[in-house]
């Protein structure tokens, strides 16, 4: 199920929500396993906003918010196998230096509303995180097909909620790559 909203001018609302079951009869096979009755389903959303201000014609901001829920049962298991949720406030800031090439930064979480991820099954894996990047894009066309290239630097910043002593982890790499259709 998609839905969307683009009743104000440049702002995007968009959801998808998806739900999946698996009912099982109970069976027994001619090699003499069988299965027993249950159900496994799995349920993930998809929850989006943007806003694009134009602040010039070669300055665009847009500021972004993503939520995700994801969670699958199972009755073979009879647990939950995931259950996990995710938000990512975003601020990507792009500048036009050619008609072909663009400037782009971007921020996911803030010192202040950082990018969350829970999990209700992992709990040790739960994190606040943000990351910065910095590069530049640039399409052209060759014989018919549209090639972007992308390079640039990301660095992130990792806090494991359930975790006294590892600290903020950072990384840091460098990055190249080229799409085409």
């Amino acid at each position: 199920l998609k839905l969307g909203y683009t009743g104000v001018e440049n702002l995007n609302l968009k959801s998808t929500w998806r739900y999946e079951l698996n009912h099982r009869l109970e069976d027994l096979f001619e090699d003499g396993t069988g299965q027993t009755a249950g159900n496994d389903w799995a349920l993930a959303l998809v929850n989006r906003a943007d806003y694009t201000y134009k602040a010039s014609e070669k300055l665009i901001f847009t500021p972004m918010l993503k939520w995700t829920y994801r969670r699958l049962d199972s009755a073979v298991f009879d647990e939950t196998r995931i259950d996990e949720t995710n938000l990512a406030p975003i601020l990507r800031v792009d500048y036009f230096l050619t008609e072909r090439t663009t400037l782009r930064v971007g921020m996911q979480g803030f010192p202040l509303l950082k990018h969350r991820f829970r999990s209700g099954v992992a709990e040790s894996s739960n994190y606040n995180a943000w990351h910065y990047i910095l590069g530049f894009q640039n399409t052209s066309s060759y014989t018919g097909y549209t090639i972007s290239m992308n390079w640039g630097l990301r660095k992130s910043f990792t806090d494991f909620v359930d975790s006294s002593s590892v600290g903020t982890i950072e990384t840091s790499e460098l990055f190249l790559q080229v799409r085409t259709n």
